[in-house]
């Protein structure tokens, strides 16, 4: 290659690296608003970041720094292929490994916010997204704005997320809203904790269960920290109380109170072994359960699981199954990996859930602030995953891996060892 071709090189990967970031920018703005303006940014990001060298680059700083997660991240993609080798529907199999995609937006975000700048502007723009959608959902509340969006309507404003994802953007947000705030003073402090407050408000107002388990254990997560870095235990104590509190009026007085209620009926039906009254979630996790005996050490493949739902319902009529009630997953990503991939599969999501956190919290955050989104989307998709498919949800995996690529880009095992991304 000639010098001016050299440089003519240098400086088109220059350029796509500043494109790559300004559609990442572009993404965090618009993520609250349109899956599908989301997916365009996301896509042309990681076309310009394949060509810009910032994917590879980003693959082999995981690697070299986060050498565990890097395997166990490789084994859980590596499930969706090997698992078409005994799937019964290979065409449904092909529709799931197809929308893994946006996991290759990890590498891209973990080299490119590295940088301090990038970093600062991509923080920038998702909260200002997020933060204006409050405002939207509010809008929606009132009735000024009209969606067709399933889950989300007047009396459940979760704009275009969707009371599903609502729960666990919002919570991660607002828990990392109170802790930077409290790294803050001024007025920088209370407008973070005015957003922080207003995201619990909107989360609780909102008809998600989920969201309410995902919020209250990152809030409990938080607590302790707070602990362990000097806010002192009565005062931690005295915020969850508060929490407590808040969480308490809203669904005292708020739509969510139903939800609670409903969530009441079914314990106590499961109790009472009337089986034809639990939650249609319930009668099919019942079913997962009965049926993985079947092929306790593979499952039934990557693209198995709506014809051994199907099956479980005409085998369990018993149970209390939705007529509508869709079979692509079974609103639980344990029981849908176990079902899928057997017991490896589970334990392999398990680990890829466990290590990013671990490694969040092992971090010091005063120094690395990224860390805290490692351990703060790492739990919330635990959480989630109890009453939904998390790490598949679209609004749920692409924050995640936002937020998982942009924790690793600076969480290092060892702090003060400011190794730097290596070089394409």
């Amino acid at each position: 290659m000639s010098l001016g071709q050299a440089s003519w090189w240098n400086a088109t990967r220059v350029q796509a690296v500043g494109g790559a970031g300004a559609c990442l920018c572009a993404a965090g703005l618009v993520f609250p608003y349109s899956v599908a303006a989301t997916n365009v940014a996301l896509g042309v990001a990681i076309g310009l970041g394949l060509l810009s060298g910032l994917l590879f680059r980003g693959l082999a700083f995981i690697s070299a720094h986060h050498r565990l997660f890097a395997i166990v991240f490789a084994l859980y993609l590596s499930l969706f292929p090997v698992g078409l080798l005994w799937s019964p529907d290979i065409g449904h199999g092909l529709d799931v490994f197809a929308h893994q995609w946006f996991w290759l937006i990890l590498p891209v975000v973990c080299a490119l916010t590295h940088d301090a700048v990038w970093r600062e502007r991509f923080v920038y723009w998702f909260c200002l997204g997020l933060g204006s959608n409050l405002f939207y959902c509010v809008a929606q509340a009132l009735g000024w704005v009209v969606l067709t969006t399933p889950n989300s309507g007047p009396e459940d404003a979760t704009g275009h997320l969707g009371h599903g994802s609502f729960g666990l953007v919002y919570g991660i947000w607002a828990a990392w809203l109170l802790y930077r705030g409290w790294r803050r003073g001024g007025w920088q402090r209370w407008l973070m904790w005015f957003f922080a407050a207003w995201s619990w408000v909107m989360i609780f107002a909102a008809q998600g269960r989920g969201g309410y388990i995902v919020a209250l254990s990152l809030a409990m997560l938080l607590a302790c920290r707070f602990v362990l870095e000097g806010l002192g235990f009565r005062r931690a104590l005295l915020m969850i109380a508060g929490l407590l509190s808040l969480t308490a009026s809203i669904l005292a007085l708020g739509p969510g109170r139903e939800e609670v209620r409903t969530t009441v009926e079914h314990v106590q039906a499961m109790q009472e072994e009337r089986l034809g009254s639990i939650d249609y979630r319930w009668s099919f996790w019942n079913g997962i359960a009965l049926g993985w005996l079947d092929n306790p050490i593979l499952g039934v493949g990557t693209g198995g699981y709506p014809d051994f739902a199907a099956r479980m319902k005409r085998l369990h009529p018993e149970f209390n199954y939705a007529e509508d009630m869709r079979v692509e997953h079974p609103h639980n990503a344990y029981l849908l990996a176990l079902a899928r991939w057997g017991a490896v599969g589970l334990i392999i999501v398990l680990a890829l859930l466990f290590l990013p956190f671990k490694k969040g919290w092992r971090s010091d955050w005063s120094s690395c602030g990224n860390a805290i989104f490692l351990s703060l989307a790492s739990l919330a998709l635990a959480v989630q995953g109890l009453v939904a498919s998390s790490l598949e949800e679209h609004a749920s995996g692409v924050f995640a891996s936002l937020l998982l690529g942009l924790g690793l880009s600076l969480a290092h095992k060892h702090q003060g060892n400011h190794r730097h991304i290596p070089s394409a």
